[in-house]
């Protein structure tokens, strides 16, 4: 918990590798850590990788499959990834 509260405050001060290791380090000691998904996800939307980011959102998802706000999350980004992507 520790290691994810950092990596929001690092997020927060702008510290995207610092927030990007202390959110990767939470997952590595706790891989249910759905909040370190976020920070990470955020962080890699923030160093342009939309790509990326899906894909931790995706991982999450998988802890919480039935999850409506996850779901949602998940809808979302793959509709700007389809449109980054086009036909």
């Amino acid at each position: 918990m520790v290691w994810e509260a950092l990596g929001r405050l690092l997020l927060i001060q702008s510290d995207l590798p610092g927030s990007r290791y202390a959110a990767e380090r939470a997952l590595e000691l706790d891989p249910r850590t759905w909040s370190a998904y976020d920070t990470l996800a955020a962080v890699l939307d923030a160093q342009l990788d939309p790509d990326g980011a899906l894909e931790v959102y995706r991982r999450a998802g998988r802890l919480k499959p039935d999850d409506p706000e996850f779901r949602r999350v998940i809808a979302a980004r793959q509709g700007q990834q389809a449109r980054r992507t086009g036909p």
